[in-house]
Formats: structure tokens, C-alpha cells, sequence
């Protein structure tokens, strides 16, 4: 019994290693900007792991499972979840954000932050069950199919062997510890996973909104009014490729006006993809709102009266920085319908510079004709966060 506790225990950590390092090959783009944020690591040795860790894993974790159980390959294992966990520890108390200016880093050193919790747990159960299998681990070869035999005395006759393998009952039992083991590791790396990617998204939300604060203090506290309201479409060239945007298309593609003087000159910098999104080619995911393009007077009902309200504004003229979205994620704009209530949590960054969360209860209803039905206004009519009701002198919060 003792042996095939010990070989639960030692599939189950091999299996969760192969894993890992499968889904790093699944995703090396994102395991090397995960591996950027590491400080105390230099750059060649980051390059090394980059290309051998993952490899090592599947490598260790499939040759164990599958060609042969050797004692001496799951040693292997645990001395390198005891290397990997001291080096993920060093670097959260070591390792200091990025230097360089670089938002998207800066980002992702946040991220890789807030998902130390989940990993240093996982590695815990981990290296709990390792060493459990270890101090278990019968003196000779671990085989399932012997496992809780007795002994035959050398002067009885010889005793015929059981077939090779599990029977159903070993199996179910096998099935059922890994399902344990599973239940106990995946439930609290969800809700930590995702508090990471919404500590992430704020904080590019926050880095984007001190952008655009360095922007106003540049240009006099006007806001960025990248556009010409007079003119059918704008035209910006980047890589040998021109890019055509209509006036309000300011809202999802202020990026390529900005990056030049504030996202070292790349409009695809890596703050402007959520964690859990794919980067965009033209537009992205971060919409500054389109009150901000517009006299406040287009966003009363009864003063709207067309393009000829169209213009940059100033921050002087923003009544409630604290309450008035100034960017929000493309993602989690919920277009409201009937009564105009939301059912989920909507991020944006406020003119204040803080950015959070708001719960569908505090958020005020938008404007509820939209952007009317100019040449090259959407159809959308009301959308937290952009379409406020009487633009920045209104609140999108409560």
C-alpha cells in the first residue's frame, strides 16, 4: 500500500511538471515577456531558460511517467522545484521594476507580482507531495504491478505473477487522488489568476491615464484631439503602412498619435493589450472616451447640435475628475439596453488618475443617443465610460 501511495504521489508531480512545460511551448511569446520582468536573472541565461526549461520539464515529466520510474529522474524533479521556487522567492524580494520607462514591462513586472500567491502555492503542494513520495519510496524499483505483494519465501514453490498494470479499483483510486490533488490547486489559482490579470488591466489603465496627464500639462490642459473635425479622415503612417481615422476614431486609435512622443514610438507597445487579449494590428483595447472630443453641449439632449460642437477640451473644463472616465477597456464595454443596467464590473481610468473597478449599481446611465448618425458616427448609443451624459462637465460614476 505504502508503494502505491508513493507512486500516486510521484505521477501526479510528474504530471503536473510535463504540464507546465507543455503549455510553456504552447505560449513561449508569453513565457519570454513573463521571463523580461526578471531582474536577477541576466540577459543570457534568461535566453537559456527560455529555451531549456520548458523543454527539461515535459522531458523529465513524461520520461518519468512513461519509460521507466527511476528514483534518481525524480530527485531531478524535486531538486529543480526546489531551485525554481528559491528563484521565484529571490526575485519577489530582490527583483525591482524595470527602469527603462517601459509601460508594457512595468505592466507585466505587476502582474508577475500579484501571481507570486498562486505559483509559490502550487509550488508548495508540489514539493509537499515530493517529498511525501521520497521518504515512501520503497529501497527497491517502484512497480505499480508488485506493489503490495508479500514476500515469497525462497523455500515455497514459485507464487504466479498478477498481470502487469492496475486493476480497475487501483485505477479508480489513482483517479481519484489526482482528482484531489487537482480540486485542491486549481480553485485557488482561479480567483488569484484573475485578481492578477484585473491588477494588471488597472494598472495599465493607471499608466495610460498618466500619459495622457503628461500630454495635458504639455499642450496647455487641452486632451488629446488627434483627429480634424473638418476633415473626412486623418491619416497616419507608420512602418510603411497609412492608417485612415475618421474623427471619432481618436477614441481607438490614439495610440498611433501618442506613441511617437510617449510609448517610445511603438503604437503595438504591450500596455495596450489586457492581460488575456491578443495585440491588435490597427485599433486596440484601451478607448479614451469620446466626451473628451467634443463640446459638453453635444452630450445634452436638448443642445446637441452637430459636428460643429466637435473640439478638444481642457481639463478645467472636467467637473468631476474623480468621477469622469477618461479611458476605458474595450473589453468590458457593456452596451445597455432597455433599462440601461449593466451585470458585470467595467474598468476605466479616471481624469484624477486613480483607476478601478465599478459595480453596476454605481454606474451612471450614459447619454442615450450615442454619437448620432454623422458620417462616421457608430451606431452604439449607450456606453459607460464614453458617452456621457453631458461630457466632461457629467460623472460616469455615482
Amino acid at each position: 500500500m505504502t508503494a502505491k501511495v508513493c507512486w500516486l504521489l510521484a505521477s501526479a508531480v510528474a504530471c503536473v511538471i510535463a504540464v507546465s512545460g507543455i503549455l510553456k511551448l504552447a505560449d513561449l511569446p508569453g513565457f519570454s515577456q513573463a521571463l523580461s520582468t526578471w531582474t536577477v536573472l541576466p540577459g543570457p541565461v534568461k535566453s537559456i531558460v527560455l529555451v531549456c526549461l520548458p523543454i527539461l520539464e515535459v522531458a523529465a515529466g513524461i520520461g518519468f511517467l512513461f519509460f521507466g520510474r527511476s528514483k534518481a529522474v525524480f530527485i531531478g524533479m524535486f531538486v529543480f522545484l526546489v531551485m525554481a521556487s528559491a528563484a521565484y522567492v529571490t526575485q519577489l524580494l530582490t527583483g525591482e521594476a524595470p527602469k527603462c520607462g517601459c509601460l508594457g514591462l512595468l505592466s507585466e513586472y505587476v502582474y508577475q507580482r500579484e501571481t507570486a500567491k498562486a505559483v509559490l502555492f502550487r509550488d508548495g503542494v508540489l514539493l509537499l507531495c515530493s517529498a511525501l513520495a521520497l521518504v515512501l519510496w520503497p529501497r527497491r524499483k517502484l512497480d505499480p504491478a508488485s506493489a503490495g505483494r508479500a514476500t515469497v519465501a525462497p523455500t515455497l514453490p514459485p507464487v504466479e505473477s498478477p498481470a502487469n498494470g492496475f486493476t480497475l479499483i487501483e485505477m479508480l483510486v489513482s483517479i481519484a487522488i489526482v482528482a484531489i490533488l487537482l480540486a485542491l490547486v486549481v480553485p485557488s489559482l482561479m480567483p488569484m489568476r484573475a485578481a492578477a490579470r484585473d491588477t494588471k488591466r488597472l494598472a495599465q489603465l493607471r499608466s495610460h491615464g498618466t500619459v495622457f496627464a503628461s500630454y495635458a500639462n504639455d499642450f496647455r490642459e487641452l486632451f488629446p484631439a488627434i483627429t480634424e473635425p473638418k476633415s473626412t479622415a486623418t491619416v497616419y503612417r507608420f512602418q510603411g503602412r497609412a492608417f485612415y481615422v475618421p474623427y471619432f476614431g481618436a477614441c481607438w486609435a490614439w495610440n498611433l498619435a501618442l506613441a511617437p512622443s510617449y510609448y517610445g514610438d511603438n503604437p503595438w507597445d504591450a500596455s495596450f493589450t489586457p492581460p488575456g487579449q491578443k495585440p491588435q494590428v490597427f485599433s486596440q483595447y484601451y478607448w479614451y472616451a469620446s466626451s473628451f472630443l467634443t463640446d459638453p453641449k453635444f452630450w445634452d439632449p436638448y443642445e446637441r447640435l452637430g459636428p460643429s460642437q466637435w473640439r478638444s477640451t481642457r481639463l478645467n473644463e472636467v467637473t468631476f475628475p474623480q468621477k469622469k472616465a477618461l479611458i476605458t477597456n474595450e473589453g468590458e464595454i457593456g452596451f445597455l439596453e432597455g433599462r440601461g443596467i449593466n451585470k458585470s464590473e467595467r474598468s476605466a481610468a479616471f481624469v484624477d488618475g486613480h483607476a478601478a473597478k465599478t459595480a453596476p449599481e454605481n454606474m451612471v446611465t450614459p447619454y442615450p443617443n450615442g454619437l448620432g448618425d454623422w458620417f462616421d458616427c457608430t451606431s452604439e448609443k449607450e456606453v459607460f465610460g464614453l458617452y456621457t451624459l453631458y461630457g466632461v462637465k457629467g460623472q460616469d460614476v455615482r
